[in-house]
C-alpha cells in the first residue's frame, strides 16, 4: 500500500488507483499504414496490403550476377578459340 497525505498516528491510506487494477493493454499491433488491427502472426495489412515489416533486397545481389557474367564471357571465349581452330 501507499501512503496518501499526512499519516496521523501510524495510520496508512491505501491509494485508490493502485488497489484497482488497470485496463489491459492492447496487445494487437496496428497497420503504421493504415493504423487497422494485425494480428500477432499476420505479416500483411489486409485493408491496404502494406507489409508489416519492412522487405530488404537481398544482400549483394550484385555478385552472383557478376560470377554468372565472367562464366559466360568464358565460355564464349572458349567458343570463338574453338571456331578458330577449325578454321
Amino acid at each position: 500500500m501507499t501512503a496518501t497525505g499526512p499519516a496521523t498516528t501510524g495510520e496508512v491510506r491505501a491509494d485508490p488507483q493502485a488497489a484497482t487494477p488497470s485496463a489491459p493493454a492492447d496487445s494487437r499491433a496496428s497497420c503504421t499504414h493504415c493504423g487497422a488491427a494485425l494480428a500477432d502472426d499476420q505479416e500483411w495489412c489486409l485493408e491496404c496490403g502494406a507489409a508489416r515489416a519492412a522487405i530488404r533486397g537481398a544482400p549483394h545481389w550484385w555478385i552472383p550476377l557478376a560470377i554468372i557474367g565472367v562464366l559466360m564471357l568464358l565460355v564464349l571465349a572458349g567458343v570463338a578459340v574453338a571456331l578458330a581452330g577449325l578454321a
